[in-house]
């Protein structure tokens, strides 16, 4: 695994003990515009299938995944995180929500609209000779016995796609991720793939606009001290950007939809820390010679706090890409 990779995961490995749900509001929000979208239209299933084969890349703490279980209740469905430790919390997100959601049957009486699965059991099968990659499996429980697993697996999405059956999804989705995709052409290509014929690719992610304002507090201090600039965190690609790496992978009916959303933090301060409780930095540049790590983030500091202050604290604004695209 690239050094690149590495400090992603540890990063990741870390805020899922708790500060990844904490601090992850703007991912929340894009999870609940991703499932909306999906209902708006019909999942395809494949062949002779009931429900949907449905990958999620970048599972996380199982946000998104919790709610593809409510909109997907027969679906089976395999997540995949490069973090274990994220993976860890997303299975006991799911169980949880699996115990609320049996106890209120247990109370109310089962809903039949729901009769492909209202919960999950906590029995794990695990094949220890895929390291890493282990593809731990909880079983929903099924009226019949005959609902799907839900698989949960520990590994680079990059590296597992290139190697993963072909056909073998009808869906595909993930939330608030894809921005950290070191090869998106090449991984596009192989999601392509791995869908079915009238396969249904959908993901959000975030657009160049996405913490702007940090972004121009960086780039005053290093023009004050007659430096050129450098870039603190991620760059982002445009909607058109991907719509010509999805067109090239091959996928067609591409759309997309981009919307700026604005939050406040009390402080500069605490939107780095929120920053951090997400597994991201705006650290990753090495200052250059002459203009210490110190010096420069209290340059940011005020330039921030001068330009981008709003009632309550201070802006940060997020480029929120919703995009899906269909596979002939």
């Amino acid at each position: 695994m690239a050094g690149e990779k590495k400090s992603i995961l540890r990063r990741f490995n870390r805020s899922a003990a708790g500060s990844y749900d904490t601090h992850a509001l703007v991912q929340r929000s894009m999870a609940d515009r991703l499932v909306h979208l999906l209902a708006a239209r019909p999942v395809p299933a494949g062949g002779a299938a009931r429900e949907p084969a449905v990958l999620e890349i970048g599972c996380g703490t199982g946000i998104l995944t919790e709610k593809l279980l409510r909109h997907l209740p027969c679906a089976s469905l395999t997540a995949i995180d490069l973090a274990p430790a994220m993976i860890e919390a997303a299975k006991q997100r799911v169980v949880t929500a699996a115990e609320a959601t049996s106890a209120a049957e247990t109370r109310g009486g089962a809903d039949p609209a729901r009769s492909c699965g209202s919960g999950l059991s906590h029995g794990c099968a695990s094949d220890p000779g895929r390291g890493r990659g282990d593809d731990l499996t909880l079983r929903s429980r099924a009226d019949d016995g005959t609902a799907p697993a839900i698989h949960f697996l520990a590994a680079d999405v990059e590296t597992w796609a290139a190697a993963a059956p072909a056909a073998s999804f009808d869906l595909i989705v993930s939330n608030a991720c894809f921005q950290w995709l070191r090869r998106p052409e090449e991984t596009l290509g192989h999601l392509r793939r791995l869908l079915r014929p009238g396969g249904l690719l959908a993901f959000t992610t975030f657009g160049p606009d996405t913490f702007r304002e940090l972004h121009a507090a960086f780039a005053a201090v290093y023009c004050a001290c007659g430096l050129e600039p450098q870039r603190h965190g991620l760059s982002f690609r445009t909607v058109g950007e991907w719509k010509q790496m999805l067109k090239q992978a091959g996928f067609t009916n591409v759309q997309c939809d981009r919307s700026l959303q604005t939050e406040c933090y009390p402080t500069v301060g605490d939107f780095l820390h929120s920053v951090k409780g997400v597994g991201a930095s705006a650290s990753e540049a090495q200052a250059p010679r002459g203009l210490g790590a110190r010096r420069l983030f209290a340059g940011m500091y005020k330039e921030y706090e001068r330009h981008f202050s709003i009632p309550g604290g201070v802006a940060a604004t997020n480029d929120l890409l919703f995009i899906h695209a269909v596979l002939p």
